[in-house]
């Protein structure tokens, strides 16, 4: 920043983490107290992460020292950046046709140009999902199905037996991140919640057939075409089943 303080070009300086921190082993030990869980989990404590931004002169002074709260997956920097930061430069610099994208422009939140609530540009994020488990959070909610539980880190339960650290076994978890930031209270389980379940579970199947399925199809074809069916299904490999490209050998 000092380096570019006195430039005669404008810039954005953005730094943010791909992680939470690993509380475990013997290299780069971190905390993410007083959220739960770690690197390679998906609870908030591996997944949510900090992000600055600096600018010397595309962010109005409104906006210095203040945060965002507002729902952001890191994949939403390349529309902000392009889609927003950079169209008021050069219209051949946007995306804004580009349907398909799962980015989503947040500068104009992220600069105070407009006010938007907490989920109006975002309201889900995918963390991972298969068809057989799921991350996903849908607004103030977050589904884990069949994900690994963890525990929460305190500066003095760093441990260097990465083994007493890592969980093999999958769980059910259903929290309400609002009400319980640090996770600590399982909802998955209380039947005043089936409708919420349910909603995340109809959002993470739907998303894992378009992921997984409809975007790995032809153009034009469905994926009830039994002819492209067992086309798509030859195409894998045959140990594995693992999707190759259209057109190509395994």
């Amino acid at each position: 920043i000092e380096k570019y303080r006195t430039a005669d070009f404008n810039y954005v300086i953005v730094i943010h983490g791909d992680n939470g921190g690993s509380a475990c082993g013997s290299y780069c030990i971190g905390s993410n107290t007083p959220l739960r869980g770690q690197k390679f989990y998906d609870f908030d404590g591996g997944v949510k992460v900090p992000g600055i931004i600096y600018s010397n002169a595309l962010l109005p002074s409104s906006v210095i020292n203040t945060t965002y709260s507002g729902l952001m997956h890191h994949v939403d920097w390349l529309a902000t950046f392009v889609n927003g930061l950079a169209r008021g430069y050069s219209q051949k610099s946007t995306i804004s046709d580009c349907s398909d994208c799962d980015s989503r422009n947040q500068w104009g939140a992220l600069s105070g140009e407009t006010d938007s609530g907490l989920y109006d540009i975002r309201d889900t994020i995918a963390f991972s999902i298969t068809s057989e488990y799921a991350s996903i959070r849908l607004r103030n909610y977050k589904l884990l199905h069949q994900r690994a539980n963890e525990t929460w880190y305190t500066p003095d339960q760093f441990s260097y037996e990465t083994s007493s650290c890592f969980n093999s076994g999958t769980e059910n978890f259903l929290f309400d991140l609002e009400m319980d930031p640090d996770e600590r209270t399982n909802l998955f389980y209380d039947d005043d919640y089936f409708d919420i379940k349910l909603k995340l579970v109809k959002e993470w199947k739907k998303r894992a057939m378009y992921e997984y399925v409809e975007r790995d199809y032809p153009p034009g074809y469905s994926y009830y075409d039994r002819e492209v069916s067992r086309t798509f299904y030859d195409s894998t490999d045959d140990a594995h089943k693992f999707v190759v490209p259209w057109g190509c050998s395994a």
